[in-house]
């Protein structure tokens, strides 16, 4: 990857989850290029707290086991950001997250809901987030009928920030979808 580092950022909404699909390859040479491709365009990343995980954050992209996402999840939840997050740093942590919010069990989606919250608003621009978007909403409202009160409080606040930096107009959609989940007999929130 031998390009500029704002040239990059453009391209990693789609590069970085391709990258993340093929480092399982059974092929032991796609497996290392794409961990070697992960490790340069985590170089660009230029918030200091996201590089300063960059480490765990590959390993939960490389290896998506259970252990590695709640590795980072717990990383990212423990780190005080004092710095904005830029669009090299969201492409590192959005996958992850995104698998996160499919996981069956509650805390990890709760965790996952928290850091998209905080992203959200620690974000140098809110429009890096929107690439994004379509991967994690849907998960995310799954997290607005977790069983779980906790998990469904942790959900709403994300998408209060989310509606907060990118506007309502981005959420149109997930009230009138709040409300017919919640009026539904399938659904678990009483």
């Amino acid at each position: 990857v031998n390009c500029a580092p704002k040239q990059l950022a453009v391209s990693l909404p789609q590069v970085v989850p391709a990258l993340a699909d093929v480092v399982s390859d059974s092929h032991p040479k796609v497996r290392d290029s794409a961990d070697k491709a992960l490790k340069t365009i985590a170089s660009v990343i230029t918030t200091p707290e996201i590089k300063s995980l960059q480490g765990v954050l590959i390993e939960s992209l490389v290896n998506p086991s259970d252990k590695a996402t709640k590795t980072a999840l717990q990383a990212l939840l423990e780190t005080s950001f004092v710095h904005a997050v830029d669009a090299p740093s969201l492409a590192m942590v959005c996958p992850m997250l995104t698998r996160a919010l499919r996981e069956r069990g509650s805390e990890t989606k709760k965790k996952a809901a928290q850091i998209v919250a905080s992203m959200v608003e620690l974000m140098r621009e809110p429009k890096d987030f929107l690439p994004y978007y379509p991967a994690i909403i849907p998960h995310l409202k799954g997290t607005l009928v977790d069983p779980i009160p906790d998990v469904r409080q942790v959900a709403a606040k994300a998408f209060g920030r989310i509606a907060g930096a990118l506007g309502e107009e981005h959420l149109d959609d997930v009230l009138p979808w709040l409300f017919t989940t919640l009026k539904s007999s399938s659904s678990s929130v009483e």
